[in-house]
């Protein structure tokens, strides 16, 4: 139970805990088609990305074949070269060789198998003389041909004198040696300082080499790369396939269309190998025009990455909605079950509000910090209230806080969840009665915590000769009191009615009888006048009503009203003005800020008349829990224990106001003045802390 008074909502509030706002089939049919219809928006979506996902993956795979395409001419074409370089090193060695005589034939055959050992690619090397026979051989069990040629028959002699430019031959792959393996020939001529073809040197090269040269590219098990001529002859290809060596593949696009266009690109097409199809990526050799070199991934290895991501998402999405619609199936079935137990609910409503509304006892349904959300008709006939004016008040306005068991209530309130005791209660004015007060927190249905209140008015069963004597005593003095101070205002109010309303209507009386007697002035000068002396009297009606209650107490708080009630004294008796704030930023409780005002009011109100002042300054602050004003002029001054023996002899009612409004918010007026001094006044009030406040 708080002890602050909450500000409620002038909108109705339910009288019952009970929340009628159920679901209905028709809505729960509409949820379904929702639901339904944001799955196909998801997997839509969803199928749009995969798409994109896609090309995007395809398009990495193309410019990846690429790149692999790239690194595959160049190692190949400097394995090409190197094979050159060292026919053309072995070349020029023969002319020292030939010049031992009878020793040549073993010296150049033991030169040519140190040069195999020293290259991993080589496999045989022989040379030739202007004939075509053999003249030397690395190895002299390598199966000779018809023609002497090892291997194969090309006639590299009638090759290279037809073509005197040619310095270097790759020829097509061809079985020989003693395995009868696959190798590639490459041939380098000797020619004399004519021109004249004397002798070819042979050189076998190894094709496995070029797969394990090209083994270091990761092109996946489904990839191949292909070295081929330039009219489509398959020179060497991994994976190897013997069936195809030396095959003729000039039909493929590449070689009937592409490569007769640009020296190197890419394509997509069935491989007429394993008929996988691939995406291929094609180059002519940068020092070997004659040949070109074929990178093929196939696209079920590219797509590899992204068939696992269509996997991962799909099955995220699926398990997403299976999640989604589990869940709406269990809500469409509690909402069900709720809306069937719908008329149960109402009886039970009709029930509880008829045991509401006929009960001889006052019952509240609140919230825990104050606020009153309904009251029944007994309530309102025991506390003499309507119930939006108990809304407006709060259990604050009801139950007295000074009470001696307040504080013994809070903490059984605290500790148990609820009590149970007899408290002192306000009715409208101010009357108090015994109530025996009955409190439990309970949740509603949107799981906010509510408090019922049941009070027993048992002010008859516990009178006294006494507590009625100690009561009547008490209530004639607070009666004494409230009569004095409303005798004070209308005084005070009739006075400022006599002396400046009068005032001004009796000029307005005495220009317009003028005006009928006096015919020196003319009506335009006396209607003038007459306005000016409304407008004054205007400004007098405004004044008196703000002076009554200011709007800006209400809108702004304490803190604004405060400075604008200071500026208009200062503007209206010429006098400088100071004001300074220390507050915290949240507004205290409206009874403190009225009180607050109304001191500071009749304060400057006294200044004004008696002091005699040039300057004035008020300063409020918060000093821990206690609300500190201070309002300081530098007036004449007063004997302040002569001013409060007038107080009490009913001499100075505002003296007397000001005393007892701070003792109604248990506060302490302190006032420091002498003669020719100046005045200070003081007034400390004690904050509530809003977790007592009922």
């Amino acid at each position: 139970m708080s002890e602050t008074t909450q500000s409620t909502s002038k909108q109705p509030v339910p009288a019952l805990p009970i929340n009628a706002t159920l679901g209905r089939p028709a809505l729960l049919g509409r949820w379904r088609w929702t639901l339904a219809g944001l799955c196909v928006v998801t997997g839509v979506l969803l199928g749009l990305a995969l798409a994109y996902l896609h090309w995007q993956t395809l398009g990495n795979g193309r410019r990846l074949t690429e790149t692999f395409g790239l690194v595959v001419a160049q190692e190949t074409s400097r394995t090409l070269q190197t094979v050159d370089q060292r026919l053309e090193l072995t070349a020029l060695k023969l002319t020292t060789w030939d010049a031992a005589g009878p020793k040549a034939q073993a010296l150049v055959n033991a030169a040519f198998k140190a040069e195999i050992q020293t290259q991993p690619f080589l496999r045989a090397m022989w040379l030739l003389d202007d004939r075509g026979v053999v003249q030397y051989d690395s190895d002299p069990l390598n199966t000779v041909s018809d023609d002497g040629l090892p291997g194969g028959d090309v006639d590299y002699v009638a090759l290279f004198a037809a073509q005197p430019k040619r310095d270097f031959h790759i020829g097509i792959p061809a079985r020989g040696g003693q395995k009868n393996a696959w190798l590639i020939h490459a041939a380098r001529p000797l020619r004399s300082t004519s021109g004249a073809v004397t002798g070819v040197l042979v050189a076998a090269i190894d094709p496995n080499y070029f797969a394990d040269l090209w083994q270091a590219l990761d092109i996946g098990t489904e990839g191949s790369i292909a070295l081929l001529t330039r009219n489509g002859v398959l020179m060497m290809r991994s994976p190897f396939v013997a069936a195809v060596m030396g095959k003729s593949f000039n039909e493929s696009p590449i070689f009937r269309v592409l490569l007769k266009a640009q020296p190197h690109g890419n394509n997509e097409d069935f491989s007429p190998i394993d008929s996988l199809k691939r995406m291929y990526s094609f180059r002519t050799l940068p020092a070997q025009p004659d040949l070109v070199v074929i990178v093929g991934q196939s696209f079920a290895q590219v797509l590899v990455p992204w068939w696992r991501w269509v996997w991962l998402v799909s099955l995220v999405w699926g398990a997403a909605w299976l999640g989604i619609f589990a869940i709406a199936y269990r809500l469409d079935r509690e909402w069900r079950l709720r809306y069937e137990s719908e008329g149960l609910l109402r009886t039970s409503e009709t029930q509880y509000e008829s045991l509401f509304v006929n009960a001889m006892d006052a019952i509240f349904l609140t919230a825990p910090d104050g606020g009153i959300l309904s009251a029944n008709p007994a309530a309102c006939a025991m506390f003499g209230r309507t119930e939006p004016e108990m809304q407006a008040v709060g259990r604050q306005g009801l139950l007295d806080t000074t009470d001696p068991n307040w504080h013994a209530v809070l903490k059984e309130r605290v500790r148990n969840g609820k009590f149970q005791g007899e408290l002192r209660c306000v009715k409208k004015g101010g009357d108090i009665f015994s109530g025996e007060v009955s409190s439990s927190e309970f949740l509603d249905q949107q799981g906010k915590a509510r408090t019922t209140l049941i009070v027993r008015d048992v002010t008859q069963r516990n009178q006294s000769a006494l507590a009625l004597r100690q009561y009547a005593e008490q209530l004639q003095t607070l009666s004494r009191r409230v009569i004095e101070t409303q005798e004070a205002e209308r005084r005070r109010l009739a006075s400022e009615l006599h002396d400046e309303l009068g005032q001004s209507l009796t000029a307005i009386k005495i220009n317009l009888q003028a005006g009928a007697k006096f015919k020196d002035r003319s009506p335009a000068e006396l209607n003038a006048e007459n306005i000016r002396i409304v407008e004054d009297t205007l400004q007098q009606v405004r004044r008196l009503a703000l002076a009554l209650r200011p709007s800006i107490l209400d809108n702004l708080g304490l803190v604004p009203a405060l400075n604008s009630l200071g500026k208009q004294a200062a503007l209206r008796n010429h006098l400088h003005f100071r004001f300074q704030s220390m507050l915290l930023p949240h507004r205290v409780a409206p009874e403190l800020e009225t009180t607050c005002f109304r001191i500071a009011q009749e304060a400057l109100t006294n200044m004004a008349r008696h002091a005699a002042a040039q300057r004035f300054s008020i300063t409020i602050e918060q000093d821990d829990k206690t609300l500190v004003m201070t309002i300081q002029d530098d007036g004449v001054g007063m004997d302040w224990p002569a001013v409060q023996a007038k107080a009490q002899a009913g001499g100075s009612f505002g003296v007397l106001g000001m005393v007892e409004r701070a003792a109604l918010v248990s506060g302490e007026l302190q006032v420091c003045s002498s003669a020719g001094k100046g005045c200070t006044l003081v007034l400390r009030c004690p904050i509530p802390d809003p977790l007592e406040s009922p």
